[in-house]
């Protein structure tokens, strides 16, 4: 009796790991839409885990901010990694050099996804037009010295999505086109 116990709260323990690896706290999104004042979606992958999350403020001229053009940047990767950690001052110092706020993160799992999403419309240049579901996606692809790199764009209402895939044989064409299915689908 015992053993079969221990059995049923390993699983579930390993059950509740393995949700977990894909999730970053719930209040986040709440507060990048509170400042960027849209309703947004993060997706969550069952493949990908959130390595890091910050809200690019807007730039600044003759040391006022100017605007309200915030951009939020979510990165994946395949593997976690460990977090890196920051002294209060370090992060101080990114966050005033990069105009950012860091909201999650960072972990050392090389980027496999860029998602940036931001207020407004936006369009990619150089792009062609792709249909994913009943949304016109643009699209592109670059070969670059370090590999392939997909670029999806999309707008829906006042926000736009835009993805950066670095693909590989773990990360291919085609799982990027269904992220960006799900990510649209999320959107609806």
């Amino acid at each position: 009796m015992n053993k079969r116990i221990f059995i049923i709260i390993f699983l579930l323990s390993m059950g509740l790991t393995a949700c977990s690896k894909n999730t970053f706290p719930s209040d986040i999104e709440r507060e990048i839409e509170k400042q960027m004042d849209v309703n947004i979606t993060i997706p969550t992958q069952e493949n990908l885990s959130i390595t890091f999350i910050s809200l690019l403020l807007p730039p600044e001229l003759d040391l006022k901010t100017t605007g309200n053009r915030y951009i939020a940047q979510v990165i994946y990767a395949n593997e976690k990694g460990e977090l890196i950690s920051l002294t209060d001052e370090q992060k101080q110092q990114i966050e005033e050099n990069n105009r950012m706020r860091i909201l999650y993160g960072e972990y050392k799992g090389e980027k496999t996804v860029e998602l940036n999403i931001g207020k407004g419309s936006s369009s990619l240049s150089g792009s062609e037009n792709k249909k994913i579901g009943d949304v016109l996606v643009e699209y592109k692809l670059e070969e670059t010295k370090r590999g392939k790199i997909l670029f999806l764009l999309f707008n829906d209402k006042d926000v736009y999505y835009l993805m950066k895939f670095h693909l590989s044989s773990l990360f291919t064409e085609q799982d990027g086109l269904n992220f960006a299915a799900d990510l649209i689908n999320n959107t609806r």
